[in-house]
Parts: structure tokens; sequence; C-alpha cells
């Protein structure tokens, strides 16, 4: 299945449909390097670290993790073949 490219316009429409939130952040133009994120504001040093306030809420369905691997190749048998071709341990 062959998704369809956004372009970074289309980035707040795709996370209002989501439900990613973003506080005080804003997609920054890098050149040559991509696009990437920048905080409005100061944030803690790394001894503050348990003060660091949140910048960006992604809902768990959106995150590529272990858990969501195990639970989408109990569904999807082409993603188990996948894994296993590659030496990926199937859990």
């Amino acid at each position: 299945m062959r998704r369809a490219e956004l372009s970074i316009s289309d980035l707040p429409a795709w996370c209002k449909l989501n439900d990613v939130t973003f506080f005080h952040i804003d997609i920054t133009d890098l050149g040559t390097k991509g696009y990437g994120l920048s905080t409005k504001r100061a944030l803690p040093s790394p001894e503050q670290s348990l003060n660091t306030p949140s910048l960006l809420i992604i809902p768990n369905d959106l995150v590529l993790s272990r858990e969501a691997v195990t639970e989408y190749i109990k569904v999807d048998q082409h993603l188990r073949q996948l894994l296993e071709v590659a030496g990926g341990k199937v859990c």
C-alpha cells in the first residue's frame, strides 16, 4: 500500500486529525537538513530534568514501539513474515 506524501504545510491538519498536540514548539526549516522542532521557551538544564515541561503529546497508537509491533503482527501476516525474513524476533 502506497501512502501519499504530505508537505510540511499539511502537518497542522494531520496533527489535528491524529490528536497530536504541540506545546510552545514550532516546525523549523533547517535548510539542507530538512525540518525540525524548536521550542519557544527555555528548557531546564539536565540537572533539573524532573521539571521538564511537556512539549508534545502523541497518542499511543501513533508510536512505533515493541508493544505496537507485537499487536500488529497478530493481525498482519505480511508484517510477521517480513520480520521473520529480516531476522527479527517475532513475539
